[in-house]
């Protein structure tokens, strides 16, 4: 299907699984598409509806990544890293942190960057 829409594919792969309900093998085939405008061109030619609720953020991200990924954490978990520095000094020191205590565990860079644009020119 990919190929006969012009969409470039990075690997196609495939596996059989037997079915609970039924008791019947079945094939099931995984496609992977990795380039961003193979990806968007797939999205807007298909429209999944497993993922149309999704769709929007996918392809937000697809056409600014960087704007998407700050958006990620709320303004409020931000302030937590903030309380968080002050006392470890260092953003590597949080992210262990935030690690160590099993909460979502942002690159040492996005802290950075997500304090950068909390603060502002004040950073």
């Amino acid at each position: 299907m990919c190929e006969f829409l012009g969409i470039k594919t990075s690997k196609i792969s495939s596996y059989e699984e037997k079915s609970k309900r039924i008791g019947k093998f079945s094939t099931t085939y995984i496609v992977q598409i990795q380039a961003k405008d193979q990806v968007k061109n797939f999205i807007e030619l298909i429209n999944p509806m497993k993922r149309i609720y999704r769709k929007n953020k996918l392809l937000k991200l697809l056409d600014n990544p960087f704007e998407y990924k700050i958006n990620l954490y709320s303004e409020d978990e931000v302030e937590d890293w903030i309380l968080l520095y002050k006392e470890l000094k260092s953003f590597k020191s949080v992210r262990n942190y935030l690690k160590l205590k099993n909460l979502p565990t942002p690159r040492s860079e996005t802290i950075r960057l997500r304090f950068k644009a909390y603060f502002g020119e004040y950073y």
